[in-house]
């Protein structure tokens, strides 16, 4: 192996690690409502869109969706699994992956929605973002009981 065959190596690791982090990164901000966390892994002209649902364009868009998200559901919990990550040029790297997620109601009952998460990813200036991300929603039913509070 060349130096250059490492070097395009580790490259590669360091961008899926990255896509990862992101992903979970993103999906703790949005559960522990901590903006800012959320926010850091999103490019500033980043698409958010879900099917069936709106196309949020940026991150003031973006930002605004989480806050009113927050404001319907005082409970939030994600979970991301089976993310596959393809980097398709030095600094474009493409995934996909299944999420799941549990939204409380204040009133105590949940629904749960199941989907696949389609990303882009940039790099710019050595930092990866993610810069779109489509979330295709399968599922979104109520999860039939109230939660102990």
């Amino acid at each position: 192996m060349t130096a250059a065959d490492l070097a395009a190596a580790l490259d590669e690791v360091q961008a899926r690690l990255a896509g990862a982090h992101l992903v979970a990164e993103w999906l703790h901000g949005i559960d522990s409502r901590d903006l800012d966390r959320a926010m850091a892994t999103w490019h500033p002209q980043g698409v958010l869109s879900f099917t069936p649902g709106p196309t949020l364009d940026g991150s003031s868009a973006i930002r605004a969706f989480a806050e009113k998200t927050w404001a319907a559901y005082p409970e939030l919990y994600h979970w991301a699994a089976n993310l596959s990550l393809t980097l398709t040029g030095d600094s474009t790297m493409r995934g996909e992956g299944r999420i799941t997620a549990l939204c409380v109601k204040p009133s105590g009952t949940a629904i749960r929605e199941v989907g696949i998460i389609a990303l882009d990813y940039s790099r710019t200036e050595g930092t990866w973002l993610i810069s779109r991300q489509a979330v295709t929603i399968q599922r979104h039913d109520p999860v039939g009981r109230e939660l102990p509070a």
